[in-house]
């Protein structure tokens, strides 16, 4: 059965499809195909004509949205809510949920998974400290209160967890800097706790293992207005290290990899995140102080795995 699209909509689906192409050159997902996406565009454009009307006059951004649909591997369908096409500022963005965040992060390897949740004032919120979740109890039927904050947690890929908190009165900063916050009909004055999360997972992703996808995916929410410098706020790359990790350490991080079954790039991709907080592609660019590190984390690791008389791997 074929669909008639109204005739409003035709230039838009021949402009679509004249796209498969670069589409298919920078796909970085398999799970997002094409012909469902612009289905879904269409149906974006057919819901709102003020979004059809801005995506026909800046033809430029709606083609570099739905590129980056692609190259960022979220979906437009709307039962996902991982991204939507939205009209701001004369043209069309790629506006990418904090599910959608999520999704990336998860499927690029990041991390495991990933929770943002609020906390209200009447809540139970605990911090249980450094590599372990927060216990967070609520009655999800009662008053709960005003929101105080937010959180995320994330589990890595070695089974340790990651959390970032963010106080309301933080949240509000970052909506009050924001491009985006302004209007009646923002996203933050709209969905103000769905914004929060989002907030607080930009936060959270400066301290997972890098995600080139991830990384791009915020880059580009923050040059659309949302607020937050996400690379400002890496800690820097350096490029050079002043005291180069001795033979004896490159030795011993190498034969304790090999004694727990673990291939050097996935450690380094893995320690380059967490702990080193750079970029490192070869043991020998560790520092003499990242490789105490590194082989203080394979011990632990080899601990791990003795106590639990199993090969599970963590990398």
């Amino acid at each position: 059965m074929t669909t008639t699209l109204l005739p409003a909509l035709v230039p838009a689906q021949q402009f679509l499809m004249a796209q498969e192409q670069q589409f298919q050159a920078v796909l970085s997902d398999d799970r997002i195909n094409f012909a469902r996406e612009t289905q879904f565009a269409l149906q974006c454009l057919q819901a709102n004509n003020f979004t059809l009307t801005t995506a026909m006059k800046n033809q430029e951004s709606f083609r570099n949205a739905i590129l980056n649909v692609a190259s960022m591997g979220v979906s437009l369908n709307p039962a996902a809510k991982e991204a939507y096409l939205v009209p701001r500022g004369g043209a069309i963005c790629l506006d990418i949920s904090y599910q959608g965040l999520q999704s990336i992060a998860q499927q690029s390897g990041a991390v495991l998974w990933s929770k943002a949740k609020l906390v209200y004032a009447n809540d139970n919120y605990v911090n249980t400290g450094i590599d372990s979740a927060p216990e967070h109890t609520y009655s999800a039927f009662g008053k709960r209160g005003d929101m105080v904050g937010a959180y995320c947690v994330a589990k890595l890929a070695d089974g340790s967890f990651m959390t970032e908190e963010m106080s309301a009165d933080e949240i509000n900063r970052i909506k009050g800097r924001s491009q985006s916050a302004k209007g009646q009909s923002s996203p933050w004055a709209t969905d103000f706790g769905e914004m929060a999360k989002k907030t607080v997972i930009k936060r959270a992703a400066k301290s997972w293992p890098r995600s080139t996808r991830l990384d791009a995916a915020i880059d580009m929410l923050n040059r659309q207005g949302e607020g937050i410098d996400f690379s400002r706020e890496r800690a820097p790359v350096r490029e050079k290290a002043i005291n180069p990790a001795t033979d004896e350490q490159v030795k011993a991080i190498r034969e304790g990899l090999e004694f727990i079954s673990r291939p050097e790039d996935a450690f380094l991709k893995y320690f380059s995140g967490s702990i080193a907080k750079r970029v490192i592609e070869s043991i020998e660019e560790l520092t003499e102080e990242e490789a105490i590190k590194a082989i203080s984390t394979i011990q632990s690791i080899a601990d791990k795995v003795a106590e639990q008389h199993a090969n599970k791997e963590v990398f």
